[in-house]
């Protein structure tokens, strides 16, 4: 949709590795959102011949443990 209305901007796309192919346009970074850092995910990604080498590998969704809620233990 930005793209079809020529916003102009730095685009990224988050999802889980094994999805990131499914939304993934050239020119876009790419978010990873594992829940947990997996090296091979990335390594594999950056060596995709369908990634433009232009664009950035991040981990989208890092955690160091998993979420509570306000007031919880």
């Amino acid at each position: 949709m930005w793209k079809d209305l020529n916003v102009e901007c730095e685009f990224y796309i988050e999802d889980a590795y094994r999805n990131w192919q499914k939304h993934y346009w050239p020119g876009a970074h790419i978010g990873i959102s594992s829940g947990e850092p997996n090296m091979s995910d990335y390594t594999l990604i950056l060596s995709s011949p369908e990634r433009d080498n232009s664009t950035i590998v991040f981990g989208g969704e890092i955690y160091t443990g998993w979420l509570t809620h306000w007031g919880e233990k």
